[in-house]
């Protein structure tokens, strides 16, 4: 997804903008848009942690031009961790540390390549039945903002912590599980995990409840999910 951003100021100004990031343990650091990194450094030492900015003429008038930035918030906040992010504006034809900013900056938030604070949720179904000797499989996949995350296994490519899922079923009013099925990476198709889980050992007319988790570079999302096992 690709968000803009647009600054009215002074006509044939060299502006540019940088992103912060504000919150988690690398907070202070700017985005680095130079195409080897694609990450957020300390402003001292990004290869290119700003953005020159498109000048629109006239758009405020004779003496004002607007200015546009676009971001690709897949590059930016491609991961599970909710970023909270600031975006400042600069006047310097060649950019340094010490510039001071223009304008006002704009704060937003984005995750999973998407603009906001927008939920996500383990989705999953499964096959249930009581028959004995059949097995239950399982599919779940993350969505954020109603959507598919299609990106799994490049996301587990760059994370630091193994993408893993949890899919515990018990009994509605059970204490005790019915059974855990684990998987990780290898058990990801389509962007999908796939699991089985070889005797799930239903009771024909119950219900059933599922809670669902996906594990992401140490960011855990827990969905529970009622499913009736008829016959």
């Amino acid at each position: 997804m690709q968000v803009t951003f647009e600054l009215e100021y002074d006509a044939s100004a060299d502006v540019y903008a940088r992103v912060f990031l504000l919150n988690t343990a690398d907070a202070g650091e700017v985005f680095d848009f130079d195409a080897g990194e694609l990450a957020f450094a300390p402003i001292g030492s990004a290869v290119e942690g700003f953005i020159e900015a498109t000048e629109i003429a006239a758009l405020g008038g004779t003496t004002k031009s607007g200015y546009v930035v676009t971001l690709d918030l897949g590059e930016i906040a491609p991961g599970p961790t909710l970023l909270q992010l600031a975006l400042k504006w600069y006047d310097n034809a060649t950019p340094a540390a010490a510039d001071e900013t223009i304008g006002e900056a704009e704060k937003f938030m984005a995750r999973f390549s998407r603009l906001g604070n927008q939920p996500v949720r383990v989705e999953m179904e499964c096959t249930n039945t009581s028959a004995s000797g059949v097995a239950c499989h399982l599919a779940a996949w993350l969505e954020c903002g109603g959507e598919q995350v299609v990106n799994l296994s490049d996301l587990d490519d760059i994370a630091t912590d193994d993408l893993a899922v949890e899919i515990v079923a018990r009994e509605l009013t059970s204490e005790d599980n019915q059974f855990t099925a684990e998987g990780d990476v290898a058990d990801v198709i389509n962007d999908v995990f796939e699991l089985e889980q070889a005797l799930p050992a239903f009771t024909s007319d119950r219900q059933y409840i599922f809670t669902c988790s996906i594990t992401l570079d140490g960011v855990t999302f827990t969905t529970i999910h009622n499913r009736p096992v008829i016959g």
